[in-house]
């Protein structure tokens, strides 16, 4: 590749730059056009299309090496003479002493280029290479110069520009609708190459740069048809590319920059396009999502209330009922503990202690059982109890509330009887004797007596015995009152013997309700049956409140996962709002900026300007 520049206010300009750069003002675009004198033409093209051919046919002299193969293997910098004080010199270096050559050259960026002259080779066409360097080019450069260069060796003509044109069409759309001006058939060989300038090199190899047809006129080669017309298609470029680069500058310097922004605006309005359907479709997804969450989250919030106060209500109604049983229960075994079968045999007079303390053990026992009986029913309703807490959980919960493990044999594992046991019933020499019993045998006795002396006074009469008894009762007329007195003693032993034998024979009947009658007072003292039930219904409340509990904690974290979600699904709708009225708004701008510059009319003068 070669560049062919102007570089007289190329330092000025550097300077420059920066502040107009920074300064854009109404007339910075004038002032850039202006300040900026030189206009950067890159011209490259395929392997051995004739580049060096094109640019010593431009600058009519044999400045760079030709040849019909690949020559300019090596940089080479062509500067203007008047850098090197008016002389032309050319400076080489020989490789076989060193083995490279570094050639310091001005970096010029691609941003810099002005004009692309690509130079095409008329045999060949445009190879893979060369359509991919236009399609590069083209992308910044909306306006590229093709050369097609050797178009004197092709016989048929009009079939290679069509070729040609329709690649060209392909490639650069906007270079195709200026065609005329931007593409050209030449034979940059046929230029005739002009004399050296007078006064000539200092004599460092110059006249080898002036070979072939130095001393001819070109005015006698113009009478040729085929040259005369071969010139003058180099002339029509030349003139078309003079226009390009110097009348019509604002359009070679200026149209670079506005593809490249309408370029940046297009991809803009691609971005924020997308992006705007993006969020829409985004804002749409969680407007759906939050219409779906919000009754979700009432309905969880009203279940989180309702269930509650339901799991309070049965757990309290389920505790009132095992208390009011128990006690129930607990009252009728006391009361009739007296009464019932205890099964415990009486082995005599001697051994009546002894039966005394099994009888308090067998009553003690008994009530035992009642409480231990009252303990198994309030299991059973807790179980009862712990499934409807189950059947709750998995209806608003799920399934994996199913998992909660209830055991009911570790209810009531302390010893249930504890109070029981500590009941001290005394036995005295009075619970044998059931004197209550007694009375009511004594108001039996005499009643029968009272029957007995009506009896006696109307049966004898009716049988005619009335002699008999008068003389049972001179009889004892009879008898003094000295004999009589002897007769109290051995009576009352013998009354005291009877009473004793009977009360002896009576123990098996009046003990037992003496005992109970002990044992009830004592346990009424200790208050033994609300305990018994107060505990009762206080361990079934406690573990129905485990249960309880879960399902509270995790309807209250299905209310807060629900709120979570609400309020994540809230913001990001919020941003997606946002987004899309961003992104719409920055689509409108994209396409008033790109109108803006498609407007531009680069062939016209800056305003202001006139």
């Amino acid at each position: 590749m070669t560049y062919a520049e102007d570089s007289s206010a190329e330092s000025s300009r550097a300077a420059e730059t920066p502040e107009l750069v920074h300064s854009l003002e109404k007339g910075s675009i004038a002032s850039l056009l202006d300040e900026d004198t030189s206009s950067k033409v890159l011209i490259t093209g395929d392997l051995n299309a004739g580049k060096s051919t094109f640019c010593n046919a431009l600058l009519r002299r044999k400045v760079l090496p030709e040849d019909q193969q690949p020559c300019t293997a090596i940089f080479c910098e062509v500067l203007d003479a008047r850098e090197n004080a008016g002389l032309e010199e050319k400076i080489v270096i020989d490789n076989e002493t060193y083995g490279q050559c570094k050639i310091y050259v001005k970096d010029i960026r691609q941003e810099e280029i002005d004009v692309v002259v690509f130079v095409v080779s008329a045999a060949n066409h445009f190879t893979q290479s060369a359509k991919e360097f236009i399609w590069a080019a083209a992308a910044e450069k909306a306006y590229l110069f093709i050369v097609v260069n050797g178009y004197d060796t092709i016989r048929d003509k009009q079939r290679c520009q069509k070729l040609i044109l329709d690649q060209v069409s392909g490639l650069s759309p906007r270079t195709f609708k200026e065609s005329s001006e931007l593409v050209h058939f030449v034979s940059s060989n046929a230029v005739p190459s002009g004399p050296p300038p007078p006064g000539g090199p200092g004599g460092s190899g110059s006249g080898s740069s002036s070979g072939g047809g130095g001393g001819d006129d070109p005015a006698d080669d113009k009478g040729k048809g085929k040259d005369k017309e071969k010139i003058r298609d180099f002339e029509a470029l030349e003139q078309s590319l003079r226009r390009f680069v110097l009348e019509k500058r604002a359009r070679s310097k200026l149209a670079p920059a506005r593809t490249y922004l309408l370029n940046i605006l297009n991809d803009v309005h691609t971005l924020a396009a997308v992006n705007q359907g993006v969020a829409q479709s985004e804002l749409e997804r969680v407007a759906r999502q939050l219409e779906e969450l919000e009754p979700q989250l009432e309905l969880s919030k009203k279940a989180r209330s309702e269930v509650g106060d339901q799991i309070d209500r049965d757990i309290e109604d389920t505790c009132q009922e095992i208390y009011h049983d128990t006690r129930s229960k607990l009252n009728t075994a006391i009361a009739q503990v007296g009464e019932a079968n205890l099964n415990v045999p009486y082995t005599g007079l001697f051994r009546v202690f002894r039966y005394a303390d099994d009888l308090k053990e067998a009553m003690l026992s008994h009530i035992s059982d009642a409480v231990s009986d009252c303990e198994e029913h309030a299991r059973g309703r807790s179980i009862r109890s712990v499934n409807s807490i189950k059947q709750l959980g998995i209806l608003h919960i799920g399934n994996e509330f199913e998992t909660l493990q209830f055991r009911p044999d570790v209810m009531f594992r302390r010893k249930r009887d504890a109070l029981a046991r500590q009941v001290d019933v005394p036995t005295e020499l009075w619970d044998f004797v059931d004197w209550s019993t007694l009375l009511q045998r004594q108001e039996k006795f005499a009643g029968t007596g009272m029957a007995l002396t009506v009896a006696g006074a109307i049966v004898p009469r009716l049988l005619g015995i009335n002699n008999w008894f008068d003389q049972a009762l001179t009889a004892t007329r009879v008898l003094s009152n000295g004999n009589m007195r002897q007769l109290i003693l051995p009576g009352i032993l013998v009354a005291a013997i009877a009473a004793s034998a009977y009360i002896v024979q009576q123990i098996p009947n009046s003990l037992p309700p003496r005992l109970a009658t002990k044992i009830s007072a004592q346990l009424t003292d200790l208050d033994y049956v609300h305990a018994n039930s107060a505990r009762i219904s206080s361990s079934v409340r406690k573990v129905l409140r485990y249960p309880a509990d879960n399902l509270r904690v995790s309807l209250d974290q299905n209310v807060k996962d629900l709120r979570s979600r609400r309020d994540d699904t809230a913001k990001i709708k919020d941003e997606s709002e946002r987004a899309s009225k961003i992104f719409r708004g920055l689509v409108g701008e994209s396409e008033v900026q790109r109108s803006m510059v498609e407007a531009v009319d680069l062939d016209s003068p800056p305003p202001g300007l006139h």
